[in-house]
């Protein structure tokens, strides 16, 4: 039974220091959508997304923005390619903005992020809803 305590005791400490060192993540232009004409969702097993829609554009940047991501000590990303990312590109075909996302790590402006592990199965959902729209 002590040990039961001692361990639910550490779990709601982790829990806590994990809230305490969440952060959220803002995209630079997500007042800005008339810079945004595409945007493209990568998910391994999913089909994509890529779309020029600006209603979709919009879905999209709010639930990334909705995403909960911690800043903790050495984040190292394994991979030398992401597993998701989404990527936003401006009228000439340039990225402007680009979140890569490696096992827990999300990589945004060559700053790296721990994410959930439920965050691959939020932009599943993501990419099935935009796709179930067309």
């Amino acid at each position: 039974m002590r040990k039961k305590i001692v361990i639910i005791s550490i779990g709601v400490f982790i829990i806590i220091i994990f809230c305490f060192f969440q952060c959220t993540l803002k995209l630079t232009f997500r007042t800005d959508y008339e810079q945004v004409y595409a945007i493209e969702v990568h998910v391994p097993g999913v089909k994509g997304i890529y779309t020029e829609d600006t209603d979709k554009i919009k879905q999209v940047i709010r639930d990334i923005e909705n995403i909960r991501y911690y800043k903790l000590g050495n984040l190292k990303t394994y991979n030398t390619s992401p597993d998701c990312y989404v990527s936003l590109f401006d009228k000439n075909g340039k990225v402007i903005e680009e979140i890569e996302y490696y096992g827990y790590v999300a990589v945004y402006n060559k700053e790296k992020y721990g994410v959930l592990p439920f965050t691959y199965h939020r932009l599943e959902k993501l990419c099935n809803r935009l796709n179930e729209k067309q």
